[in-house]
């Protein structure tokens, strides 16, 4: 049988002419909805705890929605196959599964790979101390950063006019100081856009 739905009619009759008859409808139905999480993309960084996940599911007999999310130990239906809306997420990185059914059982499911990071790095100049004098006009600056998702580093010293990339992250080593008082200011962002 093809897809679709089908009307079958049988007829039987005996010896002495009677003709007797019944009807069968059926439908027919071997394709899978198709579900496309379509917002966020897949992996996404971002600092919105609140992030909603959108997506469709389409299928001529579409029937229900549910998704999971990490653990994969609980199903949320979703009703009328509502995107997902009311989650707040916690700092991980999170896969979410969406799957849909239609009224003849045939499934199907798409996921998404996104990062939640609201947390800024913490950078910390190391050495020299802060306030400090020196007598060396190739003085290095050394630094810390504290972020999981480490992405730039840059800094700006005195007029803060011109940034300069700190390429890896390195430590200000490069530079030839003059006489007098420098202030160097250090930033680092993660690829949330902390």
């Amino acid at each position: 049988w093809s897809e679709g739905e089908h009307n079958v009619t049988i007829w039987a009759n005996d010896s002495a002419g009677n003709v007797g008859n019944t009807d069968v409808t059926f439908t027919i139905d071997a394709t899978s909805p198709v579900v496309t999480v379509t917002s966020p993309s897949n992996n996404t960084n971002t600092t919105d705890g609140g992030l909603d996940i959108t997506y469709s599911a389409s299928d001529t007999n579409l029937d229900s929605c549910w998704y999971a999310n990490d653990s994969m130990t609980t199903n949320t239906t979703l009703a009328s196959c509502a995107n997902i809306t009311d989650v707040t997420w916690s700092e991980a990185t999170h896969t979410v599964f969406v799957w849909a059914n239609d009224s003849s059982g045939n499934e199907g499911s798409s996921d998404v790979t996104f990062t939640i990071d609201a947390t800024s790095p913490v950078v910390t100049v190391t050495s020299p101390s802060n306030n400090s004098n020196s007598s060396s006009t190739s003085l290095n600056v050394m630094y810390n950063v504290i972020e999981d998702n480490r992405e730039d580093c840059w800094y700006s010293n005195d007029s803060m006019l011109l940034n300069t990339t700190l390429t890896s992250c390195t430590d200000i080593l490069t530079v030839t100081w003059s006489e007098g008082e420098h202030n160097v200011t250090i930033w680092a962002n993660d690829s949330a856009g902390n």
